[in-house]
């Protein structure tokens, strides 16, 4: 078994092991714009078996810490150690380390091995927007607005003390994706897909309601169904769930510390951070 730097002529390989552990969405393993942003911001590793992939692995170093933003090996080969190895290989040389596990029990143990320790639930949360109410006394300084990548690099590093530059360059790279300030209090990252808005990063300033924010964004898009990827202890994944949004799937946070991911962070990618 070889683990290695992966080249572009792994992706199809990549691509198999991902769907063969199940469907899978943009911004993964099947993903060509993806796989290239790992290869050129971070790390993206194969393990291969002669000429076959049979498992992947990437990173991105962020807030200070060293992102798993992807790891998945041939369901034939689960439990046959490649998993380890390759966690081994891309967090070599890192201390401070976070990833967003899968409930797969047989993940746990393998981070928990690693220094990460579980935070807090991520939650998928779907609904529809017209659920979703901004509530009365909205002033224009509430009101989303497009911005620029300058102005959302800056602005998100106010509110979470980390620079997104790379995240930001690859989130408005993506078809129909714009990056949105509600006035100086909050900054987020939209996707648009006919009906769909994936709402992928949200920061609100301290002292900020998110759930307020969400209201405003999804009247912006004017799109019929809204999905959110909330961190669980968030407030918002509470206002959410009172207007009959729906957990349609739901990662582990874990890390080597509590703090690594700022408390002004209420939306994550779990692959981008």
């Amino acid at each position: 078994m070889e683990l290695r730097p992966a080249t572009e002529a792994d992706g199809e390989g990549i691509a198999a092991v991902r769907l063969a552990i199940g469907d899978a969405h943009d911004d993964s393993g099947v993903d060509p714009v993806y796989r290239q942003h790992l290869r050129d911001h971070g790390q993206l590793w194969v393990a291969a078996d002669g000429r076959r992939i049979v498992g992947f692995a990437g990173t991105r170093d962020v807030v200070g810490a060293r992102l798993l933003s992807d790891l998945f090996i041939d369901p034939s080969l689960h439990g046959s150690g490649i998993g380890g190895r390759l966690l081994d290989a891309v967090m070599a040389e890192s201390s401070d380390r976070l990833t967003f596990a899968s409930n797969d029990p047989r993940a746990l143990p393998l981070y928990l091995r690693a220094g990460m320790l579980p935070r807090w639930p991520l939650l998928y949360l779907e609904g529809r927007s017209a659920a979703l109410t901004a509530g009365d006394g909205a002033t224009g300084a509430d009101l989303p607005d497009e911005i620029g990548l300058d102005a959302a690099v800056a602005l998100d590093e106010v509110l979470t003390g980390s620079n997104r530059l790379v995240e930001y360059r690859y989130w408005l790279g993506r078809p129909g994706t714009a990056a949105v300030a509600c006035g100086d209090g909050a900054v987020g990252v939209v996707r648009c897909d006919g009906d769909w808005a994936r709402l992928e990063h949200l920061a609100v300033a301290p002292g900020g309601d998110p759930g307020r924010v969400v209201a405003e964004l999804a009247g912006w898009v004017a799109a019929e169904r809204f999905l959110a990827y909330v961190r669980g202890d968030s407030p918002l994944a509470r206002d959410l769930v009172s207007v009959g949004f729906r957990i349609v799937d739901s990662d582990i946070a874990m890390s080597t510390r509590p703090d690594l991911v700022a408390d002004t962070l209420h939306v994550i990618h779990p692959g981008l951070l």
